[in-house]
């Protein structure tokens, strides 16, 4: 099985693309890379809501009810993978869950999801034009790397302001679970840039080169 072809192969469609089918590989693997897809389509799912739907709504690219459906598809491919990562914790809630049905709902839903996105993706490429599209998929690629680890199905997302505000708070009680439980974290990691020294910092910085410079050389 492997998810929808990169039709319109933008930046952004070839990074959703990459994520879908780290998931798929994981869900594929099982019970292995579990906790894997978990991560993937959790960051995949917070990163399309806090970059891919706002362009959508902001520019009414696709009708209403077309989004509407989406994102329905989106909390319940949200709740089977809350269930998937209960019955891979070991939860007692959920110790009568047929691993194997859940998976294969996943892998149903996973297709589903993709398929419809990518029909988005080329309308909203087409839509907003190259430049925007390039500035989105690099804001798409740094909230993968820094989004949620763990399917949250609650949070809201009636407002952008407040639905923003409580992925960021998700993404850090996620972020320090994984560490409290020695969870191994998939994602790509965020490249960060070198600080540059201040103004006084270059002061000192400079002053100390010219004082290595300036000494006299060892007498023999």
């Amino acid at each position: 099985m492997t998810t929808t072809d990169c039709v319109h192969c933008d930046e952004l469609s070839a990074l959703v693309e990459a994520a879908h089918e780290q998931a798929l590989t994981a869900l594929i693997r099982q019970p292995s890379l579990g906790m894997d897809a978990v991560a993937w389509l959790a960051a995949h799912l917070g990163a399309v809501e806090a970059v891919i739907d706002d362009l959508l709504r902001r520019h009414a690219i696709a009708p209403p009810a077309t989004l509407h459906e989406q994102r329905s598809l989106n909390r319940d491919l949200l709740r089977e993978l809350r269930l998937l990562e209960q019955i891979l914790a070991g939860d007692a809630l959920v110790r009568r869950a047929d691993l194997e049905k859940v998976r294969d709902a996943l892998l149903q839903l996973l297709s589903e999801h993709a398929a419809a996105e990518h029909l988005l993706l080329e309308q909203l490429a087409r839509g907003i034009g190259a430049d925007a599209a390039s500035d989105a998929a690099r804001r798409y690629q740094r909230a993968l790397a820094a989004g949620p680890t763990r399917p949250h199905t609650h949070l809201p997302t009636s407002s952008p302001l407040v639905g923003g505000l409580a992925r960021r708070v998700a993404r850090a009680r996620d972020h320090a679970l994984d560490v409290l439980d020695g969870r191994r974290n998939p994602l790509p990691r965020q490249r960060r840039r070198p600080d540059q020294p201040g103004r006084w910092g270059q002061y000192v910085l400079g002053a100390s080169l010219g004082m290595i410079e300036e000494r006299p050389p060892p007498v023999e």
